[in-house]
């Protein structure tokens, strides 16, 4: 399940990673702008629709999303493209961890005492979806070790134009009461500015980059959990496959892939609300994940949890089932391409 155990073939787990990698880049090169929008949104404060014509609307939603309402529609669509390397080492990083490496995960798991009690428990097939779940949790918390570059994304992806076009005097933001809470401006005239490890010294600038990392673990656990759970479900119950004799055809992973995608990005978009927005604040101006919580909430309601959750759900999950779908069907193509090279070598 997941992306496949294969039990069935003891075949090498580099066609599955290497498949993996690929449809990161891919997810990547379609998807980055409007991932973009999606962490912008979330990292605005404040309510900017509020009581303003549709005019003001409007260019208050482009200020948001490409930071200059007046730049021209290719200077917008260009905006909209910051740390685009970083985002490629994160993407295929990320995508060969969680989809190479939770089938792997989950093959030792079945094998083990842990997994023979699962069996017990909840039977040999409800048990299976349990395997990928937990699994899931393990691949979700160790994806952690790569948060300095999706940190590194996340500050490129919403720092403004003035943060790299002028110097602006290191300002820190106060979060202690209503009056001195963010606006829009204040961000982004100091938000998300990425000083020199000479400014900040190497040990500091490592533990900014893994700032938020408790929150982001939670979100990723919890993310992978409705990931491959769901994915696994589908199959199982919907579908009723067993993938240790019958591969997923591609409309079966597809709609595994949709089910996982949408359970994962419904469940962890509050804690992805605070992970982003503790990543986002300036490496100098460290903020903390409960306080971010709690000015949340005092100030934009419980609703602000489930901030850019439109694009999240129209373009966020489209592209992890993208990816995720060609994972699973790139996977076993690579696996037949290797037996076959193998085949030709030894005769």
């Amino acid at each position: 399940m997941g992306v496949g155990i294969d039990s069935h073939n003891n075949r090498s787990s580099l066609p599955q990673i290497l498949a993996s990698a690929i449809s990161g880049f891919l997810e990547l090169s379609i998807f980055h702008p409007i991932d973009t929008i999606g962490k912008r949104l979330i990292n605005h404060r404040g309510a900017s629709f509020s009581g303003a014509t549709t005019s003001q609307s409007i260019t208050n939603l482009r200020r948001i999303i490409f930071r200059d309402p007046n730049l021209g529609f290719f200077s917008s669509y260009a905006s909209l493209f910051p740390g685009f390397k970083f985002a490629v080492l994160y993407k295929v990083s990320q995508r060969s961890y969680q989809f190479g490496g939770h089938p792997i995960l989950a093959a030792y798991v079945d094998k083990t005492e842990y997994g023979e009690y699962i069996r017990n428990r909840f039977g040999k097939r409800k048990g299976k979806t349990v395997l990928h779940a937990f699994c899931g949790a393990i691949i979700g918390i160790g994806e952690v070790s790569l948060l300095p570059l999706d940190a590194l994304k996340v500050k490129k992806q919403t720092a403004s134009k003035a943060s790299y076009t002028s110097k602006i005097p290191s300002q820190k933001l106060s979060y202690s009461t209503s009056a001195q809470y963010p606006t829009s401006q204040s961000l982004v005239s100091h938000n998300s500015q990425i000083p020199s490890t000479a400014s900040l010294g190497l040990l500091k600038t490592i533990r900014a980059l893994y700032r938020g990392a408790s929150w982001t673990a939670a979100r990723n656990s919890i993310g992978c959990v409705a990931l491959f759970g769901a994915a696994a479900a589908v199959k199982d119950v919907v579908f009723n496959l067993d993938e240790t004799k019958t591969r997923p055809t591609l409309f079966q992973s597809f709609c595994a892939s949709v089910a996982g995608a949408t359970a994962s990005i419904l469940i962890a978009s509050p804690l992805d609300v605070i992970k982003v927005r503790v990543q986002a604040a300036p490496m100098d101006s460290p903020v903390k994940g409960v306080e971010v919580l709690r000015l949340l909430l005092k100030h934009e309601g419980v609703f602000a949890l489930y901030k850019g959750i439109v694009p999240k759900l129209l373009v966020a999950a489209p592209k992890i089932t993208f990816s995720f779908t060609v994972a699973q069907q790139l996977g076993p193509m690579f696996s037949r391409y290797f037996d076959k090279k193998q085949s030709e070598e030894v005769f």
